[in-house]
């Protein structure tokens, strides 16, 4: 949007250049120029707002991953103590039947 309201301003600054009224022109020049300014700076804060996002997804995506691993039952071995995970016929450590 800013980028077309610069272009008009730039496009519209011919009218008092034709009419021989160069502070108009230039004053209209001086506007769409920092209109391009704030545009371009408007751009590169949108990419790393959504540079930050996507890192605080993959963190939630690690942190909810991690907690699904903890999570998961574990049995311990009766004869050696070893913790296996709930899936397990046998013992890791000892191989004794779970």
């Amino acid at each position: 949007m800013l980028f077309a309201l610069s272009f008009m301003l730039f496009f519209f600054s011919l009218v008092p250049i034709i009419m021989a009224l160069w502070v108009g022109a230039i004053l209209m020049d001086a506007v769409g120029l920092a209109l391009v300014i704030v545009a371009f700076l408007n751009l590169n804060a949108s990419r790393k707002h959504q540079e930050k996002v996507a890192e605080e997804m993959e963190k939630a995506a690690e942190h909810m991953q991690k907690a699904a691993e903890e999570s998961l039952v574990k049995i311990k071995c009766r004869y050696c103590g070893a913790i296996n995970d709930r899936s397990a016929l046998k013992c890791e450590s000892c191989g004794a039947t779970l």
